[in-house]
């Protein structure tokens, strides 16, 4: 069966999120298809969309974002065991969102871009208007 097919198909039984008619007319699709970025970057977003996808590496973002920070200071802030900061500092680290310095026995972790940081407190701001906080 042809995706216009299924499309269609799908269009009969009633899916409210699907339009009722099938549109024919694809220019405007087809004139964002050369505006995509390359596949690896869309990746690479989810992957990092997919670091982020927990409110204590969120809480840990914007932490961050506010000064560079210990597993001790972490742990203690988020009310969280150190090896729970530890485990999802490593997420973080993995995603590249953040980055670390070892000074004697302790290891400081900071956001690796400061963009991400602005991007991380509107995003954490506009819920809390959202939700009147």
């Amino acid at each position: 069966m042809s995706a216009t097919k299924k499309t269609q198909d799908l269009l009969k039984r009633g899916n409210k999120f699907l339009c009722q008619e099938y549109n024919s007319d694809m220019s405007r699709a087809e004139s964002l298809k050369p505006r995509l970025p390359e596949e690896d970057v869309f990746r690479s977003a989810a992957q990092m969309l997919k670091a982020c996808a927990d409110p204590a590496r969120v809480k840990i973002l914007y932490a961050l974002g506010h000064s560079e920070l210990c597993v001790c200071e972490l742990a203690c802030l988020l009310e969280l065991s150190m090896p729970t900061v530890s485990h999802h500092l490593r997420l973080l680290n993995h995603a590249r969102l953040i980055r670390y310095r070892k000074q004697g026995k302790l290891v400081f972790y900071s956001l690796r871009d400061e963009q991400l940081n602005g991007t991380v407190k509107h995003i954490v701001n506009a819920f809390a208007q959202r939700e009147g906080r």
